[in-house]
């Protein structure tokens, strides 16, 4: 596409420096405003969290938050809430009782501080039990579920069946002691096992062994 004189002219007028610097500031304005938006959301947030816990804690009570499941949280994020627990709401009265998993804290800490090169060789600058030691002032290990804490939870899941010994014991060996893995996996079984039923019905084709474990249910 061709452009005369005057067309050329006024594509450039478009674009010249004056604008690009104007639109810049533009930019640059709406980026502190909103920072300072956040700042300010963030002030009033602790202003408001320090006065209600002044008042929950005046006759010498005290407030305990609870946090779980941070290992669903991505690792960055659970990093994160250690900080703000640091840094903003270690209030007077007010404690916290975190689960969490290690590894969370080994992954989160791995993005965020590794680095690559011959210098470091990829090893992280901090490791994640310092980390916690430093942010937490008591900590306590759970121990992790034996065999027979999976054995139950598989015996106790709602199957149209009852399982073998021996089933069991191959369920724990190829998905281990992972209390949500095994619970997963069981209820993935039942809708497998009930499904096998409803499908008969509806004359499509299902495996025999499913039809065989499976019970009619209305």
């Amino acid at each position: 596409m061709f452009f005369g004189k005057k067309e050329k002219e006024e594509e450039e007028a478009l674009i010249n420096k004056s604008r690009v610097d104007q639109l810049a500031k533009v930019f640059e304005r709406t980026t502190i405003l909103r920072s300072v938006a956040q700042v300010q959301s963030v002030e009033q947030f602790l202003k408001e969290f320090r006065e209600l816990t002044d008042q929950l804690t005046k006759d010498g009570r005290r407030v305990f938050v609870f946090i779980d499941d941070l290992d669903r949280c991505l690792p960055e994020s659970a990093l994160e809430i250690f900080e703000a627990i640091k840094l903003f709401l270690d209030a007077p009265g007010c404690a916290y009782i975190v689960a969490l998993d290690r590894d969370v804290i080994r992954k989160a800490l791995d993005v965020r501080y590794t680095r690559s090169g011959d210098l470091s060789q990829g090893q992280r600058f901090i490791s994640a039990d310092q980390y916690i030691e430093k942010t937490i002032s008591i900590s306590f290990d759970a121990p992790r579920l034996s065999t027979e804490d999976a054995l139950t939870i598989i015996s106790e899941a709602k199957l149209p069946l009852k399982l073998a010994r021996e089933n069991m014991d191959l369920i724990v060996q190829g998905l281990g002691t992972n209390p949500r893995r095994v619970k997963r996996f069981m209820n993935t079984l039942a809708l497998h096992l009930n499904l096998a039923v409803v499908a008969q019905d509806a004359n499509l084709t299902v495996h025999k062994d499913l039809l065989k474990m499976a019970i009619r249910k209305n």
